[in-house]
Order: structure tokens, then C-alpha cells, then sequence
């Protein structure tokens, strides 16, 4: 139900209550204050977009021209509420009449208040601004200093080096002007923007910020264009006569400050929530932004498909996050109690600016083990468990330096696919599939690669590798091109490391490939089948947590050192492996003899190659990259009158 919407207006009978940071998107917990609301109105509920509010919904209609206080909102015209399909449990499922009960509440939160006394040198606000929230927010990101507040409001904090104290200052700087100084409706629009996080809870460090921000102030916004004292801002010109209908940037703002953790970047559209970046359709974003056209159009706005595709381009632009922005941090691992600074160990509060695409599934325990997953390494490759828990480190990382990939080699029911099990336990959607057979059989299939930090794949093909150029860029970290269906197509600079399984290695063609220096074999050996667990990888695949302490270990180690250290098996499989897949070398040491003062012709040679490739099913070169080969193997090349020759071998004949 993404990107659907109801828009009240006058000719419906509906009214709709938006309760605002009242419900633990974990646990699900409504605020006591929500609940009481919430009961009283006994009609249907569900939760909000962001998973920390209510909307319900009413047939009545409001007494009085109030619209918001605090955490508290009631419309019955000209809002657009988009809806979740989440019906809260314990509330009708059905919308009911409470015109009473409505009128009642609404005399309870907006009833008058005396104003406050003067403190701090700043001027008191009774929360009297008749201006909207989306509207207060348009109109801050049109201001001289629009752009400015525009990064604040979606949690940007480059401007201020990551510094989140500064940043708080700064937002609640400009929302003092904006708000006349109401600390309340303050409180209320930072708990909407980019940069509420769990620190603002603390009551002594929001009132310390208000009091720095608001200290010897006197200059607000007044509606009309007037300022208390100053012009902090652009204002509007006070109007005479009609107002003109809202600009397609007025729009674009409007949609922009009811949905502040929005962004574009990698290609797609982003919502921020529970410390990622997560992908969202376009239609919904057109959804939502046709919404925003519908409640203007009592404002002269007339809802075309051209206003809908300027105003959603317009905001694509003013949202847009470069693409090396992303994921940019390689010391930040997103778990679902916070980020994760690998490098210290420290647990942070989850932020928008990290700009993270993905997180790890699970909570992160510094004393969390492992005990199934050590157990089943010692018994399957003990040999290589300090350079696999080195490369589980690495894969946790958006780091590409080493520019190193695994490829796990054994019969079938040897581990392969266990061990990548655990893998993609400790990395969560951080780890994505991706093999052989799909580099090679659409151009598509790298459209899930921004965001991951490991891929992975069993049952590899054991055919020529036609995509080595693809696979090379992947594991260094080189720019490509990716492409999705629709789309136009965009570059990305790989973060995942892979880890592949297979039960036969692939055959390489060029036998200079860089693959041969990328890429390290380790072997997993044959289990007898009284040895065999089928239950191992599904307790494995609970001790995510544990196996993330596990590669840290790994990592620090790997940090320390500046390299990876092959242990001797390792090196002998890959060895093997690029020996096997050095064609030309296997040619001559199958077909040719080699001797000082021997010499054949360079065209017999090819010739011979050629045939004995087709014999033995490997796939030949040309001959102009094949004479780089015979140099490499120490055979001279020489023009003489009969033609060119090579020297220090011959063919048996």
C-alpha cells in the first residue's frame, strides 16, 4: 500500500488525527498520552509511514480552526495522509462517527493558555503562528538561506564536518526564527527532520540548545512579510488581492518538508529509516507528490501529468546525494541497535548523514560467541581459519584495497555453502547473490550490487569465464555501469568482496588474467557422510552476532598487519589453479620440445596450438596475444628471411 493516500476535504465526512513520536518502531509500544487518545476515539488506527506515529481516522468535524499543538494534528480539509495497510491492533476496523468525543478532545489540546513568562532575554511565543507545518517548512527552504536549512532538515551534517551538536544548533536556529521562538512547536519540527536521534530525548540537552539559540534573540517571522526585528530569510510579499496558486517549487518544498528523510542517489529513490537508506518505487514518490497537488487545488492548482512529472523532477534535484556519498564511511557497520565504528568498537546512534544502504539483521553484543561456527571450522579447513576470518573481517568493510576474492573448492557435502551461511548471517542484507552464470547472462544482474559489502554464489559453472573484465573490476573496487530495467543506466564503485563455492574451478582463457593474482583457492575436503550435520548451518545461521565479533578479530588483525597472510594450502590450490588455466604452458609441455637451439615457425606453431586446443577442449587466443605468452615462457621471437620464428623450442613431430 506504499504511496497511497487519502486527501480530506471539505466534501467528505472524514476527519483524521495525526499523532506524531508516540509509538518504538521496535517494539511497538504506543505512548500512554497516544493510547488514551487513541481509545477515546475507538475508530480505525493504523501506523504511520515512519513506524513512530498514529493517523486515525474519524467521521466528524473539527470545532474550531486549530490545527496543530505539539505531537498533535487534526485535519478534515487540505491534508494528504498517505496509508500504511498497517491497522494498529486492539482498534475497530471500520471508521466511526465520534463527532462528540472529536469535539471534546480538541477542546482539551487546544484549549487556551496563559502566556509564558519572558526568560532567557527572548521573546515569549504562545505557539499563535497560523501557518502549517509543510507550508512553515516551504517557506524556510525558499529563503536566502534555504539551501542551508534544506541539508539540515534531512540530517545532512557535512557543513559542520559530522559535528551532530553543531548541527542541532544550527537547525534550531533557523526553526527559532521560523517558529517565533516556540520552544514547543521547535521541539516538534526537529522530531520530524534528519537529525532527531536518541540524544535529543535527553531533557537537560534540548533545553540547553533552545536556551543557546533562543539567548537575546528578537528577530522571528511574521506571516505577511514582517519581522519582529530583522529579515532572517526571504519573505514572502504580503499579497493584495488573490493570491496566485503555489509555484512547482513551492509544491516541490511542500512535498519535501512532510517527508525530510527522503533522498535520491545510486539511481533510485531513498527513504531513511532505522539507520538505512532503503529504496522506495517512483510511483510512490509520484503518489505522494500527486497528493500534494490535490490539496492545492483549492489554491488554483489544476493536476496535470506535466505539473506532476516538473514538480517530482524538481524535487529529485533538490533531494539528490551524490553517488560517493553513499556508503562512504568504511568504519561504520549499521546494526539494529545503533552504528557500529568498527574501528573502535563503539556503539553510536544511528544517523541519516552516514548515508548507509544496508545494516546487519541483529543487535550487536560485544560478548556474543560463536561456539557452532568454530566447531564446525576446526572440523572442515583448520588450516585456513586465520585467513578466512581475516577475509569475514574484510567483507565487513566498504574498503577495497586488497582487491581479494575466495573462491571455496570441494566435491558437494564438503561445507562450501555452510560457511557462506554464515557469512550472510553476520552481514544481513549487506550480503546479495551473485555468480558466474548471471554476470554472463544479464546485463542487469549488477542492479543489486550498490549497498553490498560480500557476494556470494554456489554451484559455479566450470566453463570459460567470458566476464572476466566484470569480475576484476568487481573484486578491485573499478567503476562499472550498472543498469535496471527503465532506467538510465548509472556508475557505481563496487564495495563486496566475493566468496564463491564450487564443486569444479573455471576454466581463464588469458593466462595473464588479473583473476590469477585476485583471487585464492581454498580447498574444503571431502566429509564422509557419518561426519555431516544437515542441522549445522541452521544453528549456524542464528550466531550472526557472534561471527561479526568473530571477523572484527579477523579485521583488527588485517588492519595491524596491512595484509593478507596466505597460509601455505591456500597458496598451493591457487597455484594449481592458474597452472591448469596456463594453456599455453600446458600446450608446450604436452606438444613441444624445448631446447637451446631449437626453433619453429611462429605460423606452425599457432597451427599446432589451434589443434591441440580443439583436442582438449580449451578455448585458444589469437596469435597476436598469444606472442606475448611465448615471450612470458622464454621463448625469443625472431624475423628471419623465411618468416618469423620462435627459438628454444620445437614441435614433436
Amino acid at each position: 500500500m506504499s504511496g497511497v493516500g487519502f486527501v480530506f476535504t471539505e466534501d467528505d465526512p472524514y476527519a483524521g488525527i495525526d499523532l506524531d513520536h508516540c509509538r518504538s518502531p521496535e517494539t511497538g509500544v504506543v505512548e500512554p498520552w497516544a493510547r488514551k487518545i487513541v481509545d477515546a476515539l475507538d475508530s480505525y488506527t493504523e501506523v504511520s509511514p515512519s513506524g513512530t506515529g498514529l493517523h486515525i481516522f474519524v467521521k466528524a468535524a473539527l470545532p474550531g480552526r486549530n490545527n496543530r499543538k505539539g505531537p498533535v494534528e487534526m485535519y478534515e480539509s487540505g491534508r494528504y495522509f498517505t496509508l500504511t495497510g498497517k491497522h494498529l491492533d486492539g482498534t475497530p476496523t471500520e471508521i466511526h462517527e465520534r463527532r462528540d468525543v472529536l469535539e471534546r478532545l480538541y477542546r482539551h489540546v487546544f484549549k487556551e493558555e496563559k502566556p509564558a513568562a519572558e526568560t532567557n532575554g527572548h521573546r515569549p511565543r504562545t505557539g499563535s503562528l497560523d501557518v502549517s507545518d509543510e507550508d512553515l517548512i516551504a517557506l524556510a527552504m525558499q529563503a536566502k538561506n534555504g539551501e542551508k536549512f534544506s541539508r539540515l532538515w534531512r540530517g545532512d551534517t557535512s557543513d559542520y564536518a559530522g559535528d551532530e551538536s553543531r548541527a542541532d544548533l544550527a537547525l534550531c536556529s533557523l526553526l527559532a526564527f521560523w517558529t517565533e521562538g516556540d520552544t514547543a512547536r521547535m521541539d516538534h519540527l526537529f522530531r520530524r527532520s534528519g537529525l532527531y536521534r536518541d540524544k535529543w530525548n535527553r531533557h537537560d540537552y534540548r533545553e540547553r540548545t533552545f536556551n543557546k539559540v533562543l539567548e537575546g534573540r528578537t528577530e522571528f517571522y511574521e506571516p505577511g512579510g514582517k519581522v519582529f526585528a530583522n529579515g532572517n530569510g526571504s519573505q514572502p510579499k504580503k499579497s493584495t488581492g488573490k493570491p496566485a496558486p503555489p509555484t512547482h517549487d513551492e509544491l516541490r518544498d511542500r512535498w519535501i518538508g512532510g517527508n525530510p528523510h527522503h533522498a535520491h542517489g545510486l539511481g533510485e529513490w531513498r527513504r531513511y529509516e532505522d539507520g538505512i537508506w532503503l529504496t522506495v518505487p517512483e510511483t510512490s514518490v509520484k503518489a505522494e507528490v500527486a497528493g500534494i497537488i490535490e490539496v492545492a487545488k483549492p489554491e488554483g492548482v489544476k493536476p496535470t501529468a506535466s505539473i506532476l512529472a516538473s514538480v517530482t523532477e524538481l524535487t529529485r534535484i533538490k533531494v539528490y546525494v551524490a553517488d560517493e556519498r553513499w556508503d562512504a564511511d568504511p568504519d561504520i557497520l549499521v546494526c539494529k541497535n545503533g552504528a557500529l565504528r568498527i574501528s573502535t568498537g563503539e556503539l553510536g546512534d544511528h544517523r541519516p548523514g552516514h548515508y548507509a544502504t544496508s545494516a546487519v539483521p541483529y543487535e550487536y553484543d560485544p560478548d556474543a560467541a560463536p561456539p557452532i561456527w568454530r566447531y564446525f571450522l576446526e572440523n572442515t579447513v583448520p588450516d585456513a581459519i586465520t585467513f578466512l576470518q581475516e577475509f569475514a573481517g574484510y567483507a565487513l568493510t566498504t574498503e577495497m584495497a586488497h582487491e581479494l576474492a575466495v573462491w571455496l573448492f570441494g566435491p558437494p557435502g564438503s561445507g562450501k555453502s555452510t560457511f557462506i551461511a554464515g557469512l550472510a548471517a553476520m552481514l544481513g542484507h549487506r550480503a546479495g547473490i551473485l555468480g558466474l552464470a548471471d554476470l554472463e547472462r544479464s546485463r542487469f544482474t549488477l542492479a543489486d550490487l550498490p549497498g553490498k559489502t560480500l557476494v556470494v554464489a554456489s554451484e559455479q559453472p566450470s566453463s570459460y569465464l567470458a566476464s572476466t573484465n566484470t569480475l576484476n573490476a568487481i573484486i578491485s573496487g573499478e567503476p562499472i555501469q550498472v543498469e535496471r530495467k527503465y532506467h538510465d543506466p548509472f556508475t557505481v564503485i563496487p564495495k563486496a568482496k566475493v566468496c564463491w563455492a564450487m564443486n569444479e574451478l573455471p576454466r581463464v582463457a588469458d593466462a595473464n588474467s588479473g583473476l590469477f593474482r585476485r583471487v585464492k583457492v581454498v580447498t574444503f575436503p571431502e566429509l564422509p557422510e557419518d561426519q555431516r550435520d544437515p542441522q549445522i548451518k541452521r544453528h549456524i545461521e542464528q550466531e550472526g552476532a557472534g561471527i561479526l565479533n568473530w571477523a572484527l578479530e579477523g579485521l583488527q588483525r588485517l588492519k595491524e598487519r596491512g595484509h593478507f597472510e596466505v597460509p601455505a594450502g591456500v597458496a598451493d590450490a591457487t597455484k594449481q589453479f592458474r597452472e591448469h588455466n596456463d594453456v599455453p604452458a600446458l600446450f608446450v609441455e604436452d606438444r613441444c620440445i624445448k631446447e637451446p637451439d631449437a626453433e619453429v615457425q611462429a605460423a606452425k606453431l599457432y597451427r599446432e596450438y589451434r589443434y591441440w586446443c580443439e583436442e582438449n577442449g580449451h578455448r585458444p587466443q589469437s596469435s597476436t596475444r598469444l606472442a606475448d605468452d611465448w615471450r612470458r615462457l622464454g621463448f625469443e621471437r625472431k624475423r628471419t628471411m623465411i618468416g618469423t620464428i620462435y627459438q628454444g623450442l620445437r614441435v614433436d613431430d
